[in-house]
């Protein structure tokens, strides 16, 4: 199977030593609260697109969407101090994360400089002088275990919009994110949507609306009043909005148009079990199995949830162990632990009344 077949953790936010081995092609990321599980999830897509400035942006942001992007930046380097910049420029520690990808073995080494740019507008004469906070992202990608990397620099300031370039010399690779909202953003969802039409693939994504209400037969963007909206076409109901349905529909569509999307890639979907009944998952789960395989598309998803585990459990009760692996995350006072279970592993733990979250 193509995809992440390991990942190490050595420096990022506040993980450290995290190790997943032997991935599959559908993992679930447990533990509790502030385990760092979506930590994980966000050195996967790093690591992946390291020389994306989009990708670094979608990952300070997916958190804080309103937040200033400098700070976000700045808090995704290993024990971040809040970004003060009163005593001048200020440098931080480095990410480092292994990963075991299409391309064979890819090292991720990155460091940030922040400092403070003062500028003055030369269309106004009388323009006090403004200044801007920056942040300087250093990468440094080595693959395939080589001794020369491939180097990339990107700038991102507070204020004043730049077009930060892509960097070259890696090959691509799809990575989608699905956050516990993104269900919740209809221009995201119709971005999606917009994407999975030209490709022809939107059937899947009505396939799986059908296991919500059978009496859906299609979905299409509409623009009333100059705006665009999903609607969806229903045998009894007639022409409705996506919203009507609620939460759990749109978090499922949202899952299958960015699976869709993610062909040939990974798709990282933060909490599975938001906006969905666990009843409802014992369906929507193998189905994204199988659609995840016809598409060539590895997922790592996280869960608190008990009920989401115990729903994997009943939907693949007669599946092969290797079909569904969890990596348990714990952090600990020395560091993080986390441990890898097949579905058999994990049935037994839960047999013997083990809470794994």
């Amino acid at each position: 199977m193509s995809g992440l077949e390991e990942l190490r953790v050595d420096a990022y936010r506040s993980l450290k030593s995290v190790r997943l081995e032997h991935l599959g092609r559908m993992n679930l990321l447990v533990g509790a609260n502030n385990a760092g599980k979506t930590s994980v999830l966000e050195a996967i897509g790093l690591v992946a697109r390291p020389l994306d400035p989009a990708q670094w942006i979608q990952t300070a942001t997916n958190r804080d969407a309103s937040g200033p992007l400098v700070d976000g930046l700045w808090a995704l380097f290993p024990t971040s101090t809040a970004l003060t910049l009163e005593s001048g420029d200020e440098t931080s520690k480095a990410i480092s994360i292994h990963a075991n990808l299409g391309d064979g073995n890819r090292h991720l080494r990155s460091h940030a400089i922040a400092f403070v740019e003062q500028w003055t507008d030369v269309d106004r004469l009388s323009a006090d002088p403004q200044s801007d906070a920056v942040v300087r992202i250093h990468t440094d990608v080595r693959v395939g275990g080589g001794a020369k990397a491939i180097k990339h620099e990107m700038e991102f300031r507070s204020t004043t919009p730049r077009r930060v370039p892509v960097g070259v010399g890696l090959p691509p690779i799809r990575v989608f994110v699905i956050t516990p909202i993104t269900h919740r953003s209809t221009a995201q969802l119709i971005t999606h949507l917009s994407h999975v039409i030209d490709e022809g693939a939107k059937e899947k994504s009505v396939e799986l609306l059908k296991m919500f209400d059978p009496n859906v037969s299609d979905v299409l963007i509409s623009r009333p009043f100059g705006r665009d909206a999903i609607r969806v076409l229903h045998e009894k109901s007639g022409v409705v909005d996506l919203a009507t349905f609620g939460d759990g529909m749109r978090r499922a569509f949202a899952m299958s148009v960015a699976l869709s999307r993610a062909r040939g890639g990974i798709l990282l979907v933060d909490e599975i079990e938001s906006g969905i009944h666990a009843r409802a998952l014992d369906s929507v789960l193998p189905w994204l199995v199988r659609a995840a395989a016809e598409a060539k598309v590895q997922i790592i998803a996280t869960t608190h949830s008990l009920e989401a585990i115990d729903a994997s459990l009943a939907a693949f009760a007669d599946a092969a162990p290797e079909t569904v692996i969890t990596y348990h995350l714990r952090r600990t006072e020395a560091g993080h632990v986390c441990r890898r279970y097949d579905l058999a592993g994990l049935r037994d733990l839960r047999d013997e009344g083990l809470d794994i979250r």
